[in-house]
């Protein structure tokens, strides 16, 4: 099971979904609760120069 909680400090839901619907309830949901406009901008320079290691979320080289 994956749980997964909102972050924008004010409330907090959790949606719980199983191995085989995951992908399909996390695209619904974020179509549902996650507003593009909102999302910080990554800084453009020194993000190819991150190694592994400086990027444990995997954020290197996604737009």
């Amino acid at each position: 099971m994956i749980t997964m909680c909102r972050q924008d400090g004010k409330s907090v839901e959790y949606l719980t979904v199983s191995e085989d619907e995951v992908s399909l309830r996390i695209v619904s949901y974020c179509k549902d609760h996650v507003s593009t406009e909102s999302l910080p901008k990554p800084e453009p320079q020194g993000f190819s120069d991150l190694s592994a290691e400086e990027d444990p979320f995997g954020l290197v080289g996604q737009s």
